[in-house]
């Protein structure tokens, strides 16, 4: 299953689902990033607004970024992101898991947001 998520990945969109059902986008309209996976585990993660917050509180709410190993949970379907590296620094050491889904050529992967309590959910495509 592993071989699923090797490559590179463009971010299309990043949306937050929250508990009322409502759906706002954390990084805009329009976001960018890029997700490699490769085959010898190892993963790198970015994400990022295309046009800034300027009402952010600081320049982690426009930007995401973390790198380190990953491994498949094919029994919770999930995959397991060894964070070695990060904007955030208090996930350096921890494990990010990630819900996935395939569908063409996207993976759609979702996570719990402990800050806000919505469900992230982040929409990539294979690059060629």
């Amino acid at each position: 299953m592993p071989h699923r998520f090797h490559g590179s990945w463009k971010l299309i969109r990043y949306e937050a689902i929250h508990e009322d059902g409502s759906v706002t986008l954390p990084l805009g309209e329009e976001p960018q990033g890029l997700l490699i996976y490769t085959p010898q585990g190892m993963m790198s993660g970015q994400a990022a607004r295309r046009v800034a917050d300027e009402t952010a509180k600081g320049p982690l709410d426009n930007y995401i970024a973390y790198f380190g190993t990953f491994t498949v949970d094919e029994d919770a379907q999930e995959v397991v992101h060894r964070v070695e590296g990060s904007a955030y620094r208090n996930w350096v050491g921890t494990e990010q898991r990630r819900g996935f889904a395939f569908s063409g050529n996207r993976m759609t992967l979702t996570a719990a947001v402990k800050k806000t309590g919505a469900l992230g959910k982040l929409t990539w495509e294979r690059l060629a």
